[in-house]
């Protein structure tokens, strides 16, 4: 539980929907709304969750690898 009372959001269903929004080069921000979680909790966890922002960090440079791996194959079409 969260130190409020209130059980926390930070689970790996939760974690895993904002690393796919990530990874679909869906910002941070946008991608923890779609988790249903508040920008201010987003901003929190990043900040205090270190396993939490290497695993968002890592997932934006796979759709930036992703991306750049697209647009090499179509110019060599």
């Amino acid at each position: 539980m969260a130190s409020n009372g209130r059980p926390t959001k930070y689970l790996p269903a939760t974690v895993d929907r904002i690393l796919t929004a990530v990874r679909s080069g869906t910002p941070r921000i946008h991608a923890g709304r779609f988790a249903g979680i508040a920008d201010r909790t987003m901003s929190l966890w990043l900040a205090t969750k270190p396993e939490f922002k290497d695993a968002v960090e890592r997932a934006e440079s796979e759709f930036i690898a992703e991306t750049v791996r697209s647009e090499e194959h179509t110019s060599e079409l």
